[in-house]
Order: structure tokens, then sequence, then C-alpha cells
């Protein structure tokens, strides 16, 4: 039960804080699979713009 957090009371509250200093994409999620299928995940983008930057557009491809 290490690292884990329970919302299991209707009107539960859960704040999660962490440092934000890798840029690109972040999964939260929960390692019980009919949770991920299920949808719960997240993905956060951490300083999308240096990722850009650092990853210029490929005129051989293009953006969806």
């Amino acid at each position: 039960m290490r690292d884990t957090v329970t919302t299991g009371n209707t009107g539960d509250r859960v704040t999660i804080r962490f440092i934000t200093d890798n840029p690109g994409p972040w999964l939260l999620h929960c390692h019980t699979d009919w949770h991920l299928s299920a949808g719960l995940a997240i993905v956060f983008a951490e300083a999308p713009e240096d990722v850009a930057a650092s990853q210029p557009f490929n005129s051989k491809h293009r953006a969806l």
C-alpha cells in the first residue's frame, strides 16, 4: 500500500503535488487493469513549448 491514496467516500478529495522540471508527457494512472480500461488515467503535458522547440516540424510529415 505504498504511495497509494483512496477516495472511497462521496465528497473525498485528493491533492497530488510533484515537481515538474522535465518537459514532455507524463502519465498518472492506476495499476489496476480494469481502471485503466475504464479511462482512469491522465496525461500531464509539462512545458509543451520546450518539447516543441526541441523537436522542430519535419516538412515530410503533415501535422494532424
